[in-house]
Order: C-alpha cells, then structure tokens, then sequence
C-alpha cells in the first residue's frame, strides 16, 4: 500500500527525535519505496533501549 513521503516523515518525527531526515522516493513517484536517512541523538541509553527506539518497543 503506497504511502506519502510527508505521511512517512510525520511517522519517523513521532517514532523518535530527529536531528535530521532525508526522505526519498524511488519508485518513480508511486510511493511503494523510499530510501531514508535519519540522523537522531539516542545517547546515553543502554544497548537494549536504542534498540527499542528503532524498533518501536517490539522488543
């Protein structure tokens, strides 16, 4: 199911802080697949809680 870049963004900013984010489509525009970069201060937490952050609390 094809997403928006913004809808993506919006999704990531809510999941964690962000420092910086780069978002882009490569799918030709039809939204199935995005190549992201994301830049976020996870210091001073144990190895298993920056896990927990990428992974959404799925542990």
């Amino acid at each position: 199911m094809p997403i928006s870049a913004a809808t993506l963004d919006a999704a990531i900013r809510a999941a964690m802080p962000v420092t910086h984010l780069d978002i882009e489509d490569t799918s030709n525009g039809c939204g199935e697949n995005y190549a992201v970069f994301v830049v976020s201060e996870v210091r001073a937490q144990p190895f298993v809680a920056r896990g927990l952050v990428w992974s959404g609390g799925r542990g």
